[in-house]
This record gives structure tokens, sequence and C-alpha cells, in this order.
């Protein structure tokens, strides 16, 4: 049944591919990546070549775990060289890189259910601008590091849970691969570091579960982990399984190493200045309704089938081996082991967590946190498995269809075109709240704008307007792209739009008036200037702006006047200074003029500098 199960799987990929986007979305390499229609094709031959020979695939695996330790994390590292994501548009990628190269976070107070990763994140950042690295360098880093102390860790979490070698050769073999990979491979968000955190945690509940040992270390380790990610609370069930299980070491003593948990917890956040009970006061619900929608907050309802066809995928996409075993029959008849019931209980929070969670932002871009009850899932389904004991064969095409899986989506993520046609092919195609709609549009078309692709930045934009065309700053953001694209008159609706829903924006006022300009309407874009500086006095852009219209209107000592004031806010604005020596060498003089033209130079030089690092 294994076997027939893992085909099934399989079948899935052709099947979503004539499906069209959006229906099986955990398994649309097919239909985004141009190489995929070969290699997948490639990757069954292997499979079946690997289940024609199971003597050979025996002994080459035996040396792989005979030399695991180094093996493991080597291949993270192969493949995080390989196969690094290109683009970041899953997730909160783009938007969490922007923020920390500003070092946003201690502003906004923004902290995503994970203050220490953020706090942790913040000052290994400043380390890394040290020697010239930026925040996606830093994100990249963590992410590859956490993938080696995962690979690190496989072996002695597949020992710890494993009653036989053969079993610990399966579990391995699961572990290696999980659909959750390409978070080890450079990819942009929080998580990464919670998987080794995880894995450690099972190491230690199982050697107390196991052999009675003490759970001050686990319970030190969960206080981190939740201070990483509040979501990990969500394992506290296993601990308290923990201390069950090894209640004949006293409640009291047993207790006592429970209470770690939320003390160390609470340390931690108190140390990093994070106040909780503000943070749980201002609180609101990340759960799905129950049977209606609710506002622009949620796609669905909890208990309708385009929710739980999301579900479906999410797991397609990150533990897929979960359903071919548990569909074979490879599950226990009773929970009598106590490993079995402490992965168990491990399973159950982050489990009901992606049950009940709210994917606020499309649940094909949440897919990473939606993968958090992969690891426990994972490994209870593995131990289940071995205790069946399957075949060579059976093992081998479980495990293959899975490594398959693993590396193909790890391909798409690093194909840039394939990531981004399939990030807009499922914004057109997946159930998104409004707010996952217009999040989305807006990530696609600063990626667009980032990239100097102007016209489809625009597009992105406009489909985003679609989802709430009142939202001011998609209509910035529209007339910054027509303007860029040169359509002057685009550029000039939008951002009058955007004045009409947003009266004290000094960026829309400014860029109105630099359209306004080269429309023509010299006046007109005056008192649009004007109404910038008005609304913030300290926007050198804005004075340059107005310098740049009263030049064009002929007022050239009110033109000087305003591009001063430019100057004065920001010294180091080269076109500024630039234009302060045309409007000088205009006025004839010759002294200034030099004066000013000299310091564009000057600043230029540092400016092209900075950049080079």
């Amino acid at each position: 049944m294994t076997i027939a199960w893992s085909a099934a799987f399989l079948l899935l990929y052709p099947a979503s591919a004539l499906m069209g986007p959006g229906a099986l979305w955990g398994v649309d390499a097919l239909l985004h990546a141009a190489w995929a229609p070969v290699a997948f094709p490639v990757g069954i031959l292997i499979i079946l070549a690997a289940i024609g020979r199971p003597l050979h695939v025996k002994r080459a695996w035996e040396s792989i775990q005979a030399h695991s330790i180094w093996v493991y994390p080597t291949l993270v590292i192969v493949l995080s060289l390989v196969l690094p994501p290109a683009v970041h548009l899953l997730g909160d990628g783009y938007l969490l890189i922007r923020e920390l190269d500003a070092e946003a976070w201690e502003r906004l107070s923004r902290t995503d259910r994970a203050p220490l990763s953020f706090w942790l994140l913040v000052r290994l950042h400043r380390a890394i601008l040290y020697v010239g690295g930026d925040a996606e360098l830093t994100y990249r880093l963590v992410s590859t590091a956490s993938g080696i102390l995962y690979g690190i860790l496989i072996s002695p979490v597949a020992r710890a849970i494993s009653p036989t070698e053969s079993s610990t050769g399966i579990v391995s073999g699961v572990l290696l691969t999980a659909g959750y990979l390409p978070l080890f491979l450079g990819y942009v968000e929080n998580y990464a570091p919670l998987y080794p955190g995880m894995m450690c945690l099972v190491w230690l509940l199982a050697r107390s579960v196991r052999e009675g040992r003490d759970l001050v270390a686990a319970g030190i380790l969960l206080g981190v982990l939740v201070t990483l990610h509040f979501t990990t609370a969500s394992l506290i069930p296993g601990l308290l399984f923990a201390a069950w299980a090894t209640r004949s070491r006293g409640w009291v003593r047993v207790s006592a190493e429970v209470a770690i948990c939320p003390v160390v917890m609470l340390a931690l956040l108190h140390g990093i200045g994070f106040d909780f009970l503000e943070y749980t006061a201002t609180l609101r619900s990340h759960t799905l309704p129950l049977t209606a929608e609710h506002g622009g907050l949620s796609a669905y309802s909890l208990l309708s089938a385009p929710h739980l066809l999301d579900v479906l995928n999410s797991v397609l996409l990150a533990y897929p081996i979960v359903l071919i075993v548990v569909l074979s029959g490879a599950v226990p008849s009773r929970l009598g082991d106590p490993l079995l019931r402490l992965l168990l209980t491990l399973s159950a929070g982050p489990t009901l967590f992606v049950l009940v969670a709210n994917p606020e932002i499309g649940a094909f871009r949440d897919w990473d946190i939606l993968s958090l009850p992969g690891l426990p899932l994972i490994l209870l389904t593995a131990l289940a498995w071995a205790r069946h004991t399957p075949s060579q064969r059976e093992a081998t095409c479980a495990v293959g269809a899975a490594a398959l899986h693993a590396l193909l989506w790890c391909g798409m993520l690093a194909d840039e075109t394939a990531a981004r046609n399939r990030f807009a092919a499922l914004m057109e195609n997946t159930p998104l709240s409004s707010h996952g709609r217009v999040y989305g549009w807006e990530t696609l078309g600063t990626f667009f704008r980032d990239g100097g692709d102007h016209a489809n930045a625009a597009e992105a934009y406009q489909d985003a307007l679609e989802a709430n065309p009142n939202h001011a700053r998609l209509w910035l953001l529209l007339g910054n792209a027509r303007l860029q694209e040169g359509r002057l008159k685009d550029a000039r609706a939008a951002y009058r739009r955007s004045l009409a829903l947003s009266p004290e924006s000094s960026e829309a006022a400014s860029n109105l008036g630099v359209v306004l300009v080269r429309l023509g309407e010299y006046h007109v874009a005056i008192e649009h200037l004007d109404r910038a500086v008005r609304l913030r006095p300290d926007y050198a852009e804005a004075w340059m702006n107005r310098g740049v219209a009263k030049a064009n209107a002929g007022q050239l000592d009110e033109a000087i006047t305003s591009i001063r004031e430019a100057v004065r806010l920001d010294n180091d604005y080269v076109n500024a200074h630039r234009n302060l020596a045309t409007l000088y060498a205009r006025k004839g003089m010759q002294d200034s003029a030099r004066h000013y033209q000299q310091k564009a130079l000057d600043k230029g030089k540092e400016e092209k500098k900075r950049r080079s690092g």
C-alpha cells in the first residue's frame, strides 16, 4: 500500500497541471517551472531504479548514516548554494528586509509574535552591516545556520526516538526530505531557527520520558522558543505530558521543572524590554470565524471547503510523507509506547493551530508558518511507520517521492521566473481576504518596481486597487509607477486620487507637483508643493521640487531660496547642489555656481563610494 500511495501522491503533479493554478498549489511545479516537465519524469526514473536495487540502496544509506554527523549539514550547505530562493514574495519576506534595513521595528513596535527573534535579528544585522552585508544577507545566514543545526541534530533525534537501527534510518530519511527544507536555504522569515530548537526539544523530552531524566533543560529551551515565536507555545502539551510520564520523581519536583518554562519566557521578555501585559491587552484574534466571513481579514470560514482545501495543500507542500504513510495504514493500533504519546501531544497543539489559524495574507503565502506541525507530525509518523517494519522497497518509494517533491519545491523557489509566475497565478486563483489581496498585489508591484519594471508594477498596483479602491498609498504607488513610465496624465490622476483620500500626504502633494511641472502647469504645481512643505517642513525633496517649479515659473530668487532649504535639510542631496549651480549660473553668479557644482561632484563621489560598499 505504501508504494501505491506514494505513486498516487506523485500523480497529483500532472493532475495539478491539468486542473490549472490554485486547485492543488501544494504540488504545482509542473505548472510554473519550465524545467519541471523534464525533471519530474527523470526523478521518477531514479526512484524506480532505486526500488529495483534494494540492496544497493540499503548499503548506500548505511554508509550515509555512518557519517551522518557531517553528511547531513553538508547537504544543507550544498543545497543553500545551489538552490537558494531567488525572490522573497512568500511570507513577509520583502517587508521584513525593508524594515530590518531601516531598523524600523523599535519605532513601529511590531514583533509579529516573535519578540526575541526581532531583537536578535536587529543586533545581528548591525554586525553584518559592519562587514558590508545587508538585511537579506542577515536573513540568509540565519536560515542556513538553522539548516546546518537541523542537519546536525537529525541523527541524535532519530536515535533518541527509534527502537532499532533500521527505524533510525527511516526517521532520518523522512526528516531529510521534508517539504519545509526551503526554510533552511536562505528563505527570508523568522521561522527557520524554530526547527532546530524543536529538534532539541524532542531530543530532551524523549530522553526524559525514556530514561526518567529531569525537565530543566527542556523547560528552559521551550521558554526560549516561545519567546522566539509565541506560536511555539502550542508545544507546551508535550512538556506537560513528559512531566506526567515522569511523575514518579515527585510532583513537587516535576512541577517546579515545568514552571521554569514561563519563568524563562517572562525573564527574557523583560530583559529585551518587551511589555507582555501591554501586548496581551492589544491582542486581536488570528483565528478563522466558525461559520461566516469576517470583514476583510478572512477569505473563508473555519468549516468551509476552500479552507479545508488550503489545509490539504499545506500538508501536501510541507509534509506529504505524513499523508502517504497514514493512508497506507501504517498507524499504531494503540498508543502504549510513551514516545508515541509524547510525539502525539507535541503534534496536537501545532496541528490545531493550523486548523484554526487565519492565513490573512493567503495560505499559499503563509505556507511557512502553516508548516509548523510538520516536524512533530513527521517524527510521529516515522516512528509509527518504523514499528510496521516497511520493506526496503516501500521505504525507498515513500522517501523517494518526498525527496523528489522537496527538490521540485526548492527548485521552483530558486527559479525567479517560476516563483514570480506562481505567485501571480495564485494571487488570481486562490481564496484571499481583501487584506491579503491588497498586500499580495502590492508586494508583487514593489518587486517589479525595484527591478525597474514599472509597467508591470502599475498593473499589480491596479489589481490591488480593485480589492480596495480607497487605499491612498496604493494610488500613490500607482502614480509613482506611471510617472516612471512617462504616462504623466495617468500619474496626475493617480496622485489626485491619493490626495483626495489622504489630504495630509506630503509625498502625494510633492509628486503631483513634479508631474504638473512636467506638464507645464507651473503655478498649479507650486500650489501643491507649497502644500507639501507646509504639511512636512523637513521634507527636503519637496523643497527641491518646489524650487524646480519656481525656476520654471521664472521665479529664480524664490527657487534658490527653496533649494537652499533642501540643502540645509539634507546636505548630501546631490541634485539639489546641482540645481543650485544651474540657477546661480543663470543669474550670472559664477562663483556660487562653481561652488555648488563642486559640491555636487564631491557629494556624488561620496554617494557612489557608499553604494559600492
